[in-house]
């Protein structure tokens, strides 16, 4: 068994060592397909979000909701607890208790337009690891 083995490796080593050039044609589209891998690389390491890209110096930017201390990394969720909901076809109150005491909803049931900016903080994370 061992010894079938063995010629079985003799002979691929054989088969390698016979097998004719490559064309020119041939180098230059796996070149190609090189080249096209090498592009494809930086483009997978960039996918990350922008909030991270920006902030690579140390800063991380957190985003306030202006009616109550809730605090989040991204502004969209701060933007989901602040706006009202809509359940089943009604608009219901707004996640953030301080805006439902703050703003009250009109007569035809909708909530104010008129809205308070979201608050961006930023924090140093040099000395944070």
């Amino acid at each position: 068994m061992f010894e079938f083995q063995q010629q079985a490796t003799t002979d691929s080593l054989n088969q390698k060592n016979d097998q004719q050039p490559i064309s020119t044609s041939e180098l230059n589209s796996k070149k190609e397909e090189e080249i096209v891998i090498e592009k494809t690389i930086p483009q997978q390491e960039t996918n990350e979000p922008l909030n991270q890209q920006n902030n690579a110096g140390g800063v991380k930017i957190l985003y306030q909701c202006p009616y109550c201390s809730y605090k989040s990394p991204k502004k969209r969720i701060i933007t989901v607890h602040m706006n009202p909901r809509n359940v089943k076809g009604k608009v219901k109150a707004p996640h953030c208790w301080q805006r439902r005491r703050h703003d009250p909803p009109t007569s035809d049931g909708k909530w104010w337009n008129s809205r308070r900016k979201v608050i961006e903080i930023e924090i140093n994370q040099e000395n944070t690891l």
